[in-house]
């Protein structure tokens, strides 16, 4: 027994060193053996032994030499880039986005797909998901078993740890095993979590949350969401549920939500709320408007065509975009008094679109409502990745487990 004991410790550990060698590469590379020692606290022969193995493996790869102190020349390593790939898919309501990187990051591929509104069966999305992955690797003709994951950015309420859809209110799904799934199909790991989440992760990796340790990214779309990290931490909850921002209540009184609750931010600030909104004015008023004819179409394109509008400074758009900041702004507002951040972003589809109209009505009314301490420490910024802020922190989802000894792959908090 405890030669098992033993035996188990000893593969733990080297799994730990495994891990902390590769991060260092990924990190500081290109890099010496005697650099990774000294960074890693590790000894020049552990590093040399685990090296080696990466070498065989592919997974690391010599770039030049340099001269060390006793004169001999020394192999500069990095992550070998084109001999791995991850893939990051962003689960929205109307498309799907599905970017494929090598293990630095670096884009290779990118694709949208769109999705009919109607058709939301879990199966038909799910079968969308595996088509748009494998046209990104047929298109850089990359091999299946050289990708190191798949990452998923999906609405809702998401069990990560079995890759579980546990509650998306907008197509009224309930535990749909996407992991399961995509898994028997592809063969590929893959790895599920709420998109709010990838989202904060992708800012905190590549965007306007670089460099900072209290974050929230929002998702304004046809739902809303938030990825809180607090203390360097994502802020997840005891049952992983955290962030469900556009069920925040603010009218007892309200509309009812897609949720079954009344009043949630969500039912005047996502994208039915907007377009029910719109037909509201559009049938009352007497005002001339560029929007009248498109009071039929369905919430998103109506949504679409409101910002539109609105840039062209036809007034009632303009009126719905300001009632819309003002509600998106009492929202954040809380927020900020909540959790004090060092910056909030917004992103999603509608808060990217219409963020140059939306950002001064939230800004002000935030500063109207939050507590003027902590709104003095919090930058309000539209997400400069856009589109890409999901995929990019699906991706690093995956390339973080690649980077942690799968002992401790449950435990990664951002």
């Amino acid at each position: 027994m405890v030669d098992k004991l033993a035996n188990a410790n000893t593969q733990t550990l080297k799994e730990v060193n495994k891990s902390l060698v590769l991060s260092t590469i990924h990190n500081y590379g290109p890099i010496s053996r005697a650099e990774i020692a000294k960074i890693s606290n590790l000894s020049v022969a552990t590093v040399a032994n685990l090296v080696t193995e990466f070498l065989k493996e592919k997974i690391v790869v010599e770039k030049g030499f340099q001269k060390s102190r006793g004169g001999r020349r020394s192999g500069i390593l990095e992550i070998n880039s084109d001999n791995s790939f991850l893939i990051g898919v962003e689960l929205g309501e109307t498309e799907i986005t599905t970017f494929l990187a090598n293990s630095k990051l670096e884009e290779k591929a990118f694709k949208k797909m769109s999705l009919d509104e109607s058709e939301n069966k879990p199966e038909n999305i799910i079968s969308a998901i595996i088509a748009s992955i494998r046209s990104v690797i047929s298109e850089f003709d990359v091999l299946p078993e050289k990708v190191l994951g798949i990452g998923i950015g999906a609405p809702g309420l998401v069990d990560r740890g079995r890759g579980i859809s546990i509650f998306a209110p907008n197509w009224g799904w309930h535990d749909i095993h996407m992991k399961e799934k995509i898994e028997q199909t592809l063969g590929i790991p893959t790895y599920v979590d709420n998109g709010a989440k990838v989202m904060a992760l992708g800012e905190k990796w590549a965007g306007a949350a670089q460099g900072t340790n209290n974050v929230i990214a929002l998702i304004i779309g046809t739902g809303l969401g938030a990825g809180i990290i607090v203390n360097g931490k994502m802020c997840r909850g005891a049952s992983e549920s955290a962030g469900e921002w556009g069920h925040m209540v603010i009218n007892i009184n309200g509309p009812k939500c897609s949720c079954g609750n009344r009043g949630c931010l969500e039912a005047y600030a996502g994208v039915s709320a907007i377009a029910k909104r719109t037909k509201e004015i559009i049938l009352t008023t007497k005002d001339d408007s560029i929007l009248k004819p498109f009071k039929n179409m369905q919430a998103g394109k109506i949504v679409h065509k409101v910002i539109k509008a609105a840039r062209e400074n036809d007034p009632i758009a303009i009126q719905i975009l300001k009632e819309t900041g003002q509600y998106l702004g009492i929202g954040i507002a809380n927020l900020v008094n909540l959790f004090n951040p060092e910056v909030v972003i917004i992103g999603g589809w509608v808060g990217v679109e219409a963020g140059e109209i939306l950002l001064p009505i939230i800004r002000s009314t935030i500063q109207e409502h939050a507590l003027e301490f902590p709104f003095g420490f919090t930058k309000i910024v539209i997400s400069q990745l856009a589109d890409k802020a999901i995929v990019l922190g699906a991706a690093a989802m995956v390339l973080r487990k690649f980077l942690q000894p799968p002992k401790f792959r449950s435990i990664i908090s951002v």
